[in-house]
Formats: C-alpha cells, sequence, structure tokens
C-alpha cells in the first residue's frame, strides 16, 4: 500500500487513525475522483488537478495536527476534510487558518471517520486532559450523515466523569462493561449485516460511491462524485443517532460548536438551502442549539464564493471531493467571524 497509494493517507492509516509521529513531505499523484474513475496517473485522468506535495504530520497519538493537545485553546475533531486529504498538509489546515486569524491555538484530532467515532476521540482525549466545552466537531454533508428512518445503531449513554479518580476509573470501566454487555458480537454482527443489506438495496440512490461526472466551470473541467449529487438531495437523511443529544451523555457537555461542511454539488451546482435539501437537520440542529451547542453551516459562505464571478481561485480541488486551501481559508473566516463559537 505504501508503495500504490496515491496520498499519503492510505499509507499512514492504522484503523481509525494515523501511526504517531509521522513528519514527512508526501505527495498526492492525484484526487479521490481521479481513483474513482480508474485512472493509475493523473494523464488518465482528464480532469486532473494534478500532483500536489505537503507536509504529512501527526502526533504522538496519530492524529494529523501541528499542535499540543496541552497547549491548545480548543480541539477540532473530524474526518478528511479537517485533515486536508485532497492534497494540501498541515499549514492549511482549519485549526492553523483559524490560528491565523484569531492568534487562539488548535488541536485537530483527524481522521477519516464518522460522527461516532469523532464523540469517541472526545471522550478520549477528555480522559487525557480535561477541558470542558471546548471541542468543535466537523461534520461533512457526503458521508456523515444517516437515513434516520432505516438506520439500525446501537448507542450507550456514558457516565458523567466524577471529580474522585478512583470513581472516574471505576466508571470508566462500567462503561465498557454496559457497552460490551448491550452489543454483544452477534448483536453487532447482525447489525452490520443488516446495514450491508440495507446499502445493498439503496444503491441505486445515495450510496452508489464508485462514478462521478464533470462539468466546465469557469472554463476549467471539475469533477462530482455521484454519490456526494446524491446525497445532497436526499430529502430522508440527517444527524445519525450518535449525535442526538440524547444518546450523546456527558460528551455533548463538551462540544462549543457544531460546523456543517456541504458537497461539492451542494456548493456549486444546488440552488436550495440546506433545510429545503434535508428538511430533518432542521429538528437535529435545533436540538443541538436548545443544549447551548453552536451550528455553523458553510453553505451560504462556500456558494457564495464558488459561483462568484471576480475569483479565479477554485475552492474545491477539480478532481477531488475535498476543498483546497481557499476553501479552508473561507471557512476558516467564518467560523472565526462567529462571535458564539470561539469565545
Amino acid at each position: 500500500m505504501r508503495d500504490t497509494s496515491y496520498r499519503p493517507h492510505e499509507k499512514y492509516s492504522t484503523g481509525k487513525r494515523y501511526e504517531s509521529n509521522i513528519n514527512e513531505s508526501e505527495h498526492t499523484a492525484f484526487g479521490d475522483l481521479c481513483a474513482v474513475s480508474g485512472a493509475q496517473n493523473e494523464q488518465q485522468c482528464s480532469f486532473s488537478a494534478g500532483k500536489r506535495t505537503a507536509k504529512f504530520q501527526t502526533d504522538s497519538r496519530g492524529w494529523k495536527t501541528s499542535e499540543t493537545l496541552e497547549d491548545s485553546d480548543f480541539v477540532i475533531v473530524g474526518d478528511s476534510f479537517l485533515a486536508a486529504l485532497g492534497g494540501d498538509g498541515n499549514d492549511a489546515q482549519l485549526g492553523q487558518e483559524l490560528k491565523r486569524l484569531t492568534g487562539k491555538r488548535f488541536y485537530e484530532a483527524a481522521h477519516p471517520g464518522d460522527p461516532g467515532d469523532y464523540l469517541l476521540r472526545i471522550d478520549e482525549l477528555e480522559r487525557e486532559h480535561p477541558r470542558g466545552r471546548e471541542y468543535i466537531v466537523m461534520i461533512f454533508e457526503g458521508n456523515d450523515l444517516a437515513v434516520k428512518s432505516k438506520s439500525l445503531a446501537f448507542s450507550f449513554k456514558p457516565y458523567q466523569p466524577e471529580g474522585n479518580p478512583l470513581i472516574f476509573k471505576i466508571r470508566h470501566k462500567l462503561d465498557k462493561l454496559i457497552y460490551d454487555l448491550k452489543n454483544p458480537p452477534i448483536a453487532k454482527l447482525l447489525s452490520i449485516y443488516l446495514e450491508s443489506e440495507r446499502l445493498q438495496r439503496l444503491r441505486s440512490t445515495h450510496v452508489a460511491a464508485d462514478s462521478s461526472s464533470t462539468l466546465r466551470i469557469k472554463n476549467k473541467l471539475h469533477a462530482f462524485g455521484v454519490n456526494n449529487q446524491l446525497v445532497s438531495r436526499d430529502p430522508d437523511i440527517s444527524l445519525p443517532k450518535s449525535m442526538d443529544p440524547k444518546e450523546m451523555g456527558h460528551i455533548g457537555k463538551n462540544i462549543k460548536c457544531l460546523v456543517f461542511i456541504p458537497t461539492k454539488y451542494s456548493a456549486y451546482l444546488s440552488y436550495r438551502d440546506t433545510f429545503e435539501r434535508h428538511p430533518l437537520l432542521r429538528n437535529d440542529f435545533n436540538n443541538l442549539t436548545k443544549t447551548g451547542i453552536r451550528v455553523i453551516d458553510l453553505t451560504p459562505t462556500l456558494r457564495k464564493a464558488a459561483r462568484s464571478g471576480n475569483s479565479d481561485q477554485d475552492i474545491w480541488w477539480t478532481d477531488d471531493t475535498h476543498w483546497n486551501r481557499y476553501g479552508i481559508k473561507l471557512a476558516a473566516r467564518a467560523i472565526a467571524d462567529d462571535l458564539k463559537c470561539l469565545k
């Protein structure tokens, strides 16, 4: 895999995080949409943005970040959008852009995953270095949403942390014991099987991820993932069960903001706002707001820039589902300007 991967993410992933203490100058051969189209090199991909080289750096915990947990003011958790896996390196990640704008430090627990993984990261980091409500969760429209009415999800509510270290340790063990009792191997296997069956049934809708379409925008050929196009139009999806305030337990009290990132399709091609595309999200966002979690929707900001005739800069890679450093700069500005998120 190290010799044949088209981007460093595949080389360094180990489980649900990266290998620790990586500090390399790495090459991205082409974007993920080129890979989806079957290209073996950039010459075989008509919409390729070309090779790009960037710093790939992880800490001792295996997160792609440039800051230390202990010295940071906020922690951002998210997937490949946070990790800038379209080809930009650590210096262009959201946390570094926010640092340049605000002077604050942002630790980034960046690795592809789902919202349930993000909450587990918060729980893990909070146990190592308690910090309270200083976490920002990034939610990507393309693969972090769920078909709520059809999905099967097992969840548990963690115990509230205690000040006494001994009680904290005992309850941590109880958390794991209760989770294992509620989710025995046969139940986990059944859940995986049923989810697999559901995805197979829905392959004609928003889970068909193995194709892309192209469109010329500002005299440049852009690719759009069919999966992301269908997700962007699906009225039946919402936040997954793990992001329900009733299910997050004490972890929800650590989340300061939730940032919603639209797909490339929603930014460049859709004319409907977020709630027109996904009506169920209105209730989800309202429930989060009631618990004190600030919700920031980046759709208006990124859509305005994507369609501006005054800018020659793309905010997404032409050959990728990920934004580039210009899109990240816009997102950082929108978050920094929000008076309720970084206070």
